[in-house]
């Protein structure tokens, strides 16, 4: 049976005594570092996840980075010294440490599309997974690399994309440009259908984490990458998606590989937002400042809101199919 998981809880949990002061201790040396260097905290997941180092980009406060740990973010709210942080979101935390558990002594590849700062890759990696993590912000990606090397993993067990991973749209209306749909998958099939880079102007910050970066880049550009070719001939054991944009349609684009027996994939994570949201954002433009995933399918796909709800530039009938014809629960 394989799984299909969608995020919409948050719960914290306690942690033994000891290592409540293991992390205390660390926390205090932590708030001591100054903010202009690169700041790290050590996160102990509940059981059974391991500990594992977790760097933030340079500049940001020593405060914020510490607040993913789980010891400090509980602190801030028991002390009601503020609203603390909901990152990393717990639910997430346990389904890597109950799927991934043991793969210290068994192959598993955990493929992160959107790691951000690369807490859930480091989490993975503790649990002994092998991870294939993308990420298109270079200052998240810098950090990542410190982890990995602050963390010890082997040569090769973390491999790190600095891209921008695309799909194409479920069911997009006539686009903008007047290619009837069908034309489109031609296009999307060949090397010429999407950009071979985008440019982006913003990145999702937890905890406050990275923002002193972006005000400082203002925009980068980085190369693109389809879902197919991060997937094609692999076993998956856990894949997760979370880009605050197009997730619909790089779901869209998992179920076609599944279906036509290009990848295994045994369980699936994944963040979905509201596509009327999405489509919200294309008619009002703000989305092409925000994000460039979103800003880019809204100017070559997106014609008018959609009349049903679903997830964004995708289709609730992959859901329904998913669960009824490929047996993910």
């Amino acid at each position: 049976m394989q799984n299909l998981f969608i995020r919409t809880m948050k719960t914290f949990f306690n942690i033994p005594l000891c290592t409540f002061i293991f992390n205390f201790i660390t926390q205090l040396l932590i708030y001591h570092m100054p903010s202009t260097r690169l700041n790290a905290t050590v996160e102990q997941p509940r059981w059974p996840g391991r500990p594992f180092h977790v760097a933030c980009p340079t500049g940001t406060l020593a405060e914020h980075c510490a607040l993913l740990s789980r010891t400090s973010k509980m602190a801030v709210v028991r002390e009601r010294k503020g609203p603390g942080c909901s990152e990393p979101e717990d639910d997430t935390a346990e389904v890597l440490s109950s799927l991934l558990e043991g793969c210290d002594t068994r192959n598993c590849l955990y493929v992160d599309v959107g790691c951000n700062i690369g807490y859930f890759a480091m989490h993975a990696a503790a649990l002994g997974a092998h991870v294939d993590c993308a990420e298109p912000t270079p200052f998240y990606v810098d950090a990542i690399n410190t982890s990995i090397a602050l963390n010890h993993f082997p040569e090769g067990q973390v491999k790190l994309r600095q891209v921008a991973i695309t799909a194409a749209p479920a069911k997009p209306a006539v686009p903008r440009d007047g290619i009837p749909y069908s034309w489109r998958m031609v296009m999307q099939a060949s090397s010429a259908s999407d950009p071979s880079e985008l440019t982006f102007s913003s990145a999702y910050a937890p905890c406050d984490i990275g923002l002193a970066e972006q005000r400082r880049l203002r925009n980068w550009k980085v190369p693109t990458m389809p879902l197919e070719q991060l997937l094609r001939g692999r076993r998956v054991d856990l894949l997760k998606i979370d880009v605050d944009s197009i997730e619909g349609a790089l779901l869209h684009t998992v179920v076609g590989m599944v279906r036509r027996d290009e990848t295994r994939v045994q369980s699936i994570l994944i963040e979905l937002g509201d596509d009327a949201l999405g489509f919200a954002h294309c008619e009002n433009g703000t989305s092409v400042a925000s994000n460039a995933l979103t800003g880019y399918y809204c100017k070559r796909y997106a014609s008018s809101r959609p009349s049903a709800h679903g997830p964004r530039f995708g289709d609730a009938d992959d859901l329904w199919q998913m669960q009824h014809e490929l047996n993910y629960r």
